[in-house]
């Protein structure tokens, strides 16, 4: 019954069914050729261009991520320097970056007195070629390298009848406290052992402290009041900063021109993570 209509397929067409049967497979493979080279090209294509992209994308998250948090950790430590508290915790994301203690003053000079405050910093480095981006906490503040001023302001305004500050100074048992973790960015799109570890572990690593309030000092002026940033992480941007916040400059320095109150908080840091 089948051989009656398969002739009068091939009269009509002029081509038998094997020939239709064999232009389907042939249409099939050259379908087939096509999406597999679409596929190879787009992995070429983003292999060759657009990892660096993903890379660089990830590099600035993690600048974000730690600018984040230590807005996050100055907003927390403010309980301790303006609100009475006299324990917080608090964690930082260690990502890329290498976190230490860094040392640094700044240099108040009030009704004529000169004083060095100790205030340090807390400090997350990246390297970024050649180029170290430093996001820190110092002073009741946090900062970013490459921005104009801080982040998170520091308790330290002028006004034209008074000055009110509230400047934190972090200290720490372990002075050269250092946290370095190994974060290996490299990308390759090609067939490699099972590494001994997760990368992604070091990424996701986090370090924890203890900040504790354990003096706080008083002092009152009844004249004008002088701040020498030069010992600070960055000058500049605290500079900057101060002036945004009512100070003007003097030289170098930067002059309120109020008596007013300076409270200086101790508070002392303690890893809790080990």
């Amino acid at each position: 019954m089948g051989e009656p209509d398969q002739c009068r397929r091939e009269y009509w067409t002029g081509e038998s069914t094997t020939d239709q049967e064999t232009g389907r497979g042939v249409s099939d493979l050259v379908g087939f050729s096509l999406m597999f080279g679409i596929i190879i090209v787009s992995v070429g294509i983003v292999s060759v261009g657009g990892v660096q992209d993903i890379l660089t994308f990830g590099e600035g998250e993690e600048i974000q991520t730690s600018q984040r948090g230590m807005e996050a950790t100055a907003s927390s430590l403010e309980k301790l320097n303006q609100q009475g508290d006299t324990l917080r915790t608090f964690d930082l994301v260690t990502g890329g970056s290498t976190t230490f203690f860094h040392q640094s003053e700044l240099t108040l000079t009030v009704d004529g007195d000169e004083e060095h405050v100790p205030i340090n910093s807390l400090v997350q480095q990246f390297d970024r070629g050649g180029t170290p981006i430093n996001v820190s906490y110092e002073g009741g503040g946090a900062f970013r390298s490459n921005f104009a001023t801080a982040n998170y302001e520091p308790s330290m305004v002028c006004r034209e009848t008074h000055a009110s500050l509230s400047i934190v100074n972090l200290t720490t048992e372990d002075p050269d406290l250092e946290i370095a973790i190994a974060f290996d960015n490299e990308f390759a799109l090609e067939p490699t052992d099972p590494p001994e570890s997760v990368p992604v572990a070091a990424f996701a690593q986090t370090v924890s402290f203890d900040a504790t309030l354990v003096e706080t000092e008083v002092i009152r002026a009844d004249d004008d009041i002088n701040i020498d940033v030069s010992d600070t992480l960055h000058p500049e941007r605290w500079e900057a900063t101060l002036e945004s916040l009512g100070w003007e400059e003097n030289g170098d320095e930067l002059e309120c021109d109020a008596g007013g109150v300076i409270r200086i908080n101790t508070v002392e840091l303690d890893r809790t993570d080990f």
